[in-house]
């Protein structure tokens, strides 16, 4: 058995232009945190983390190229530095409609007026449009949870933790953050999640990508290593999925 690598999969292309496709999930290389764009017509986004501090000028550059966008919603995946450095700085800079967390935090919340916030360890589902819906699988340990975007049948899971009851469906994608090793991620867990492909944030972490390299591997899960230089795109809409690297 063998991980068939990004650069390998036929797949994928490596066009040298910033995409417009309307219903877009984009995984965005950060030096030190994590964010996923998810762009779902033509002047919304939703942003999945807000990165660590020190990546606010590679986020604000990106959203630079998206100057005619709203930022609609944030989602946060798991309360910590990697993913909420950022936060009171775009609800600053930006209007924002909705805040979405795993559960109510003192370290990772704005106040902002008008904003809606959400805590998914009370609602488990909220629905970001006719299309997208946000759902929340809590730990057994009462800690962090994993969250799962959703449209049809496409589903895209972020994985923090493999201590959360088991979900039938089928993920499509499976996002490793920055901060996951080897030793935090369960086999027997990714048997049941059973996903198509695997995004890891790479950040130049030799033995971490060749342990997880292994991992995958062993369960014939084609992965997408970001890189400083490649992110991932995701069409969706009601066709079916399209995946390929952008160079940045």
């Amino acid at each position: 058995m063998k991980i068939i690598l990004a650069v390998l999969i036929a797949m994928t292309s490596f066009p040298l232009f910033q995409t417009d496709q309307n219903d877009e999930l984009i995984y965005y290389p950060l030096n030190e945190g994590n964010i996923a764009f998810l762009k779902v017509n033509e002047t919304d986004i939703y942003l999945f983390n807000t990165g660590h501090e020190v990546d606010r000028q590679q986020i604000l550059e990106q959203l630079g190229h998206w100057n005619n966008y709203n930022i609609r919603g944030i989602i946060i995946t798991k309360i910590d530095e990697h993913n909420c450095g950022n936060l009171t700085f775009l609800a600053k800079k930006y209007l924002i409609d909705q805040l979405i967390l795993p559960r109510s935090s003192q370290s990772c919340t704005i106040d902002q007026k008008g904003m809606q916030v959400i805590d998914l360890s009370r609602e488990k589902s909220v629905q970001l449009t006719k299309h997208y819906e946000v759902n929340h699988y809590p730990s057994k340990q009462g800690k962090a949870g994993n969250i799962e975007l959703k449209r049809n049948n496409f589903s895209a899971y972020w994985y923090e933790t493999s201590s959360v009851n088991h979900k039938s469906d089928r993920a499509t994608i499976v996002y490793i953050p920055s901060y996951i090793y080897e030793a935090d991620l369960d086999i027997s867990f990714l048997d049941k999640l059973d996903p198509r492909v695997a995004v890891i944030q790479e950040k130049a972490k030799k033995e971490q990508m060749r342990l997880l390299n292994d991992v995958f591997s062993k369960e014939w899960i084609e992965a997408f290593f970001l890189t400083n230089k490649l992110s991932v795109h995701i069409e969706l809409g009601n066709n079916p999925y399209r995946i390929f690297l952008v160079r940045r």
